[in-house]
């Protein structure tokens, strides 16, 4: 069953671990491929919910990170889900090219 939550009720189910963080899947809207698994702290995610252009927290930086600041791939949150205890995350997001020549690569392992 899928209920719908309101930012600040969504808020309050997330479980952050001792580091503050909660990890979070960016999936693809429009293919469903998963792009990225990225951290997210409370302040990236209300963030994120507030603008809809994810923003996430970088370990190995220690800062938030608002993606396609650099690369220009900018991330829409278009839906976000909660798993059932609330301590991992994702997020079905369009992503736009801002500028920037080339494309989006994901990687696989597989044989076709």
């Amino acid at each position: 069953m899928t209920e719908q939550l309101n930012r600040e009720a969504f808020m309050k189910e997330v479980t952050f671990g001792p580091d503050g963080l909660v990890p979070v899947i960016a999936q693809s809207m429009e293919t469903g491929a998963v792009l990225m698994l990225a951290w997210m702290n409370r302040e990236t995610l209300e963030e994120t919910l507030v603008t809809r252009e994810v923003t996430y927290w970088s370990r190995s930086r220690s800062q938030r990170w608002r993606k396609g600041e650099t690369s220009g791939h900018i991330q829409h949150l278009i839906e976000a889900w909660i798993d059932c205890d609330g301590d991992a995350l994702a997020g079905d997001d369009r992503t736009h090219e801002r500028g920037v020549r080339g494309r989006m690569s994901v990687r696989r392992l597989g044989e076709r």
